[in-house]
């Protein structure tokens, strides 16, 4: 295998891993940060300082009632589902384009169609560039949806507050194994 093939694997192999790995990261981040914030004791005070403020924040806030949350549950699952279709129709009509360009190069004309065994090196790299752009813009909006349906959990209803307590009773449980070791 020579140095080109090997890095085109290699390149495919990254392309096809980066989201992945991206919302790999996005999930682990709360453990990680909640497992680094105890191994110190200053780290745990400031998570429990952070915590504390948060949910002094969502308590001056105002809740939202059962109705509120499924209109509001609603209207995030439609701005993914825009997204997901927004990202899906500009990988189409630019995937159209190529096709179209691919022809008309090898052709001439798009009415000439007699299609050679292997599109070119710049359809490919075309193609997988909007592949690529499309699944970001997708993963990007996903995830900025995603986020703020979140904070608007945590800040404006009583099982995100109660969660948030329940995290701060558990760090504190843990600060006090810290400072008073049996």
């Amino acid at each position: 295998m020579d140095l080109n093939k090997l890095g085109l694997v290699i390149g495919i192999l990254a392309l096809m891993l980066a989201v992945p790995l991206a919302v790999l990261a996005n999930l682990l981040t709360p453990t990680i940060r909640d497992w680094y914030s105890t191994t110190s004791l200053n780290r745990l005070r400031r998570r429990i300082t952070e915590l504390d403020y948060k949910l002094g924040a969502s308590l001056l806030q105002w809740t939202f009632t059962a109705a509120e949350w499924e209109t509001y549950g609603q209207g995030h699952r439609r701005a993914q589902s825009t997204s997901v279709g927004l990202s899906g129709l500009f990988s189409l009509i630019s995937t159209a384009f190529a096709i179209a360009d691919e022809i008309n190069r090898a052709h001439g004309s798009p009415f000439k169609l007699r299609l050679s065994p292997w599109p070119s090196k710049a359809f490919i790299e075309y193609f997988l560039f909007v592949s690529v752009l499309a699944a970001v813009f997708h993963a990007y909006t996903y995830l900025a949806e995603s986020r703020t349906y979140l904070r608007n959990y945590y800040m404006h209803t009583d099982q995100g507050r109660q969660e948030i307590k329940a995290d701060i009773e558990r760090l504190k449980d843990l600060r006090g194994k810290y400072e008073y070791p049996e």
